[in-house]
């Protein structure tokens, strides 16, 4: 997962980002 320094001044956007990489993952476990 790549983290820009722009996603710090926009922490909406930095945990749309943490949340879309978690379900990646979740949906390929199941």
């Amino acid at each position: 997962m790549c983290i820009l320094s722009s996603d710090w001044q926009n922490p909406e956007s930095l945990f749309l980002k943490i949340k879309g990489e978690f379900l990646i993952v979740s949906d390929s476990v199941t």
